[in-house]
């Protein structure tokens, strides 16, 4: 991206904020998805087949906001050299999309995670011999366990101290005390404890490992949405995986901005308030399923269409307003928080109020683009 001229700070957010994207992203989810199954008794092939709508709606507000300001930079594309043909990619390396088929039909089958991941590893490994300057053998293959064992170090440090945090807060009942304190703030209230929810689990975030964040939310926030609410189970922890992974990119503490500004060579501070910009479909749609359990594939198909449709426009709606531009015509603030209102009402489980907040924000949009004077930009900025 800095090659073809996009400045470092936008770059590094860029990259922050799809890399947390991937342990939202089935099939092949991040760590919190498999403690996400054992804490629920959810299986995993369950919960990767409530995750695929929300999670490509995620992306796809990423690049609805990428596409949108290179578009109003000029930026270009690559040199027609450097792009490689689907077809070209497929001929020369199909195998590699053979073990995730492995690991897709296994979790399909019903299989425990240990064994889908023990039958892909299996499939690397088989595979591999059919090439041989990458074949596994003996000593490759004790390599590979060194590094796995090497990068799951962390991992399971901060899920270990998070089990021994869980069970003092259980034995000294703070559980219930924690659920007492959040009812007395939200004064009782669905939306207000939901937004104190996502505030709680960002702030757990800052400096904490993913795993750690969500089985902390599991513990302390689980209870107040599921008993007090009566909130779906699934729903609930997918929202606390959602918060759990957003916060890496969520100012003060990102880690993953941290991460990507070392690669970007710019200060991480700065990656911030793009990556949040970024990542603003993300924010909203856990709110939105929790209310439209269609957008998890519950329901009837006319009922998860509606419902994908319209977390469509909500995110269109929300990544617009906080852009404030469409393509090179500039938004005006009055109409950005109209969008933005649109977005939000979007959400209600009540399809008159969600029909109404749509046609309004897409006649917004409309307007804009119609009517809107196209403004030249500085392309160095």
């Amino acid at each position: 991206m800095k090659k073809m001229g996009v400045p470092a700070a936008r770059a590094g957010a860029i990259e922050a904020t799809a890399s947390s994207g991937g342990a939202m992203l089935p099939p092949v989810m991040g760590a919190v998805a498999f403690i996400m199954s054992d804490i629920t008794g959810i299986s995993y092939a369950s919960i990767c087949w409530a995750s695929i709508l929300p999670a490509l709606i995620y992306y796809y507000s990423i690049y609805l906001l990428v596409h949108n300001e290179a578009v109003r930079h000029a930026e270009p594309r690559l040199p027609e050299d450097q792009i490689v043909p689907l077809g070209r990619a497929l001929a020369s390396g199909w195998r590699h999309l053979l073990p995730l088929g492995a690991l897709i039909g296994l979790l399909v089958a019903g299989y425990t995670p240990v064994y889908v991941a023990a039958g892909a590893t299996a499939a690397v490994i088989v595979l591999s011999w059919f090439h041989p300057p990458t074949a596994i053998g003996p000593r490759r293959f004790v390599e590979c366990c060194t590094d796995t064992i090497t990068q799951l170090v962390p991992l399971v440090g901060a899920v270990a101290a998070a089990g021994v945090v869980i069970g003092a807060i259980e034995i000294a009942a703070l559980a219930g005390k924690f659920t007492l304190l959040i009812n007395l703030l939200a004064g009782g209230l669905l939306v207000p404890t939901l937004l104190l929810s996502a505030v709680f689990l960002v702030l757990l975030g800052m400096g904490m490992p993913t795993p750690a964040v969500y089985i902390m939310g599991a513990a302390l926030l689980a209870p107040v949405l599921r008993g007090a609410f009566g909130l779906p189970e699934m729903q609930v922890h997918l929202f606390m995986l959602y918060f759990a992974c957003l916060s890496a990119i969520t100012p003060p503490v990102a880690v993953a901005n941290f991460a990507a500004g070392a690669i970007a060579g710019v200060n991480p501070m700065a990656l911030g308030p793009y990556a949040v910009k970024l990542a603003i479909g993300g924010f909203i749609l856990p709110f939105y399923f929790l209310f439209n359990p269609g957008l998890n594939m519950q329901g009837s198909a006319f009922y998860i269409l509606e419902c994908l449709v319209f977390a469509v426009a909500m995110c269109t709606f929300a990544s617009f307003a906080m852009q404030g531009y469409l393509g090179l015509r500039s938004i005006a603030w009055p109409l950005r928080f109209l969008l933005f209102g649109c977005a939000i009402a979007t959400v209600s489980p009540r399809f008159d109020i969600t029909l109404a907040a749509t046609l309004f924000g897409s006649a917004i949009l409309a307007f804009v683009y119609l009517r809107g004077r196209p403004t030249q930009v500085d392309v160095s900025a």
